[in-house]
């Protein structure tokens, strides 16, 4: 069993606790200011925060004290222990379980003699699953632990919080930043051309409602249909016609042709609403692609007339630039609970 100590986080005042995320604010703005920067930042392994942060530390492999810290941290389903170094006497071993890559983790000290001692941590904000990680790294070359987040609230973006590591924990700061953007149809697949027509504008519009609220009153009140008396029923005829292949949450509607789009399968994030279309009532099928529950894809929009597809379109949301940053003090995190 490890023994638990007490590390106390340094006395800080406001500005000295913000100035690591005034800086990654300063970072995020000036790259937001240069088109052809932004682009490379928010592509596939791009980063809005390089090179100001450095978010990991490499990883060491089986060190001598190994066996001992993996046994106090296993639990039913862990399969592996990682570590890396806060500093010259303090560690951080992690375990990653589940399909939404949990993590749980704890730091402590090695003595001469191999014991291991816990050291307190701050606690994450929240669970620590799928898009919310955290690890030790830099900021602005000075070591820190930094948690990050995708952001909630119906734009994309993403919330980082630093806690300066100086023997001691600091006060912790957190920067949010969110996208502008806009939804553009990138594929069109329709049996006739007027549903493509009048279809792709309201494509364009159902999605972005969805990125924004994810209800289905939102997404309705895009195209609101009249004098649709049962508009459930006609959801219901819609949802009975998914195959068992998609997990009965439906897939793009393309009439054998094959879309660039990688996920073509709607995943958990879907919702189905009644909407006009040129004076007829439709059923649209709001959704993004991904694997099972997991949404890792394009916005995907398939229109129904009666209980068969009309139209299916991809829409792309491009990201043009930076919408809001905000720094500030975190309120104390919620206990985790999993």
């Amino acid at each position: 069993m490890l023994a638990a100590a007490l590390s106390l986080a340094v006395a800080t005042t406001d500005t000295t606790a913000l100035a690591p995320c005034e800086s990654l604010a300063a970072q995020v703005r000036s790259v937001a200011a240069d088109a052809a920067a932004f682009g490379d930042a928010i592509k596939p392994g791009g980063d809005i925060l390089a090179p100001l942060v450095v978010r990991a530390v490499p990883e060491v492999e089986n060190p001598k004290w190994a066996a001992p810290a993996a046994l106090a941290l296993r639990r039913s389903g862990d399969s592996y222990v990682r570590f890396e170094q806060l500093d010259a006497r303090v560690w951080r071993a992690w375990t990653v379980s589940g399909t939404l890559r949990c993590v749980d983790d704890l730091f402590f000290t090695v003595g001469a003699d191999g014991a291991l001692e816990q050291q307190a941590a701050p606690p994450p904000d929240g669970d620590l699953c799928w898009t919310h990680t955290r690890n030790i790294g830099r900021v602005a070359g000075a070591v820190a632990l930094i948690e990050t987040d995708a952001l909630q609230g119906g734009y994309v973006g993403e919330a980082v919080t630093v806690t300066p590591w100086a023997g001691r924990w600091g006060e912790p700061c957190r920067v949010t930043f969110s996208y502008s953007d806009r939804f553009e149809v990138a594929e069109a697949f329709c049996l006739d051309e007027e549903p493509c027509r009048t279809g792709a504008p309201l494509a364009a519009r159902l999605a972005e409602a969805f990125e924004r609220n994810g209800n289905a009153e939102a997404l309705a009140a895009v195209a609101p249909a009249e004098n649709v008396a049962d508009p459930e029923t006609l959801i219901a005829a819609v949802r009975a016609t998914f195959s068992r292949e998609t997990g009965g949450q439906g897939a793009l509607a393309t009439f054998g042709a094959t879309p660039q789009t990688e996920f073509p399968d709607y995943s958990g994030s879907d919702v189905m609403v009644v909407v006009d279309l040129g004076g007829a009532p439709v059923v649209a099928h709001v959704g993004v692609g991904g694997v099972g529950w997991r949404p890792i894809g394009d916005h995907l929009v398939t229109l129904y007339q009666g209980a068969l597809p009309v139209a299916g379109f991809v829409v792309r949301q491009r990201l043009t630039g930076v919408r809001e940053v905000k720094v500030f003090r975190p309120p104390p995190p919620e206990p985790r609970s999993r």
